[in-house]
């Protein structure tokens, strides 16, 4: 009968401490507010979005989609018909395939009045 061994447990890590402070602004770090309450599907690529936070806006997707910049999953939505079953998932943009977009992804490009 072989004996079991065990190995030494990994000594306990001491927290970090903030000795520095950065000048690049606040980190948030809550971003529930960028996640969306509602989206109405409107004409072509386009969709009218509201933010839990109340902020509103109008987005056309059509040259995101048209972009080079997408994916393999993201693919699907250059068809119209695809592209209208989206659906919101905790208050994220989701597709039937579970293609989604980032929320602060998302606040970005309305606060900027556009998608890249």
């Amino acid at each position: 009968m072989q004996a079991l061994v065990t190995a030494p447990r990994p000594a306990r890590r001491k927290p970090a401490q903030v000795t520095a402070t950065y000048e690049t602004g606040r980190v948030i770090t809550d971003i529930r507010h960028y996640h969306l309450k509602s989206a109405r599907v409107l004409d072509g690529f386009r969709l009218c979005l509201r933010f839990k936070d109340d902020f509103m806006a109008e987005l056309d997707f059509a040259k995101w989609i048209r972009s080079s910049k997408r994916g393999i999953m993201s693919r699907p939505l250059a068809d119209e018909h695809y592209f209208h079953q989206v659906y919101l998932d905790h208050g994220v943009l989701t597709w039937p395939n579970g293609f989604d977009l980032h929320p602060g992804t998302v606040r970005h490009w309305a606060e900027q009045g556009y998608c890249d």
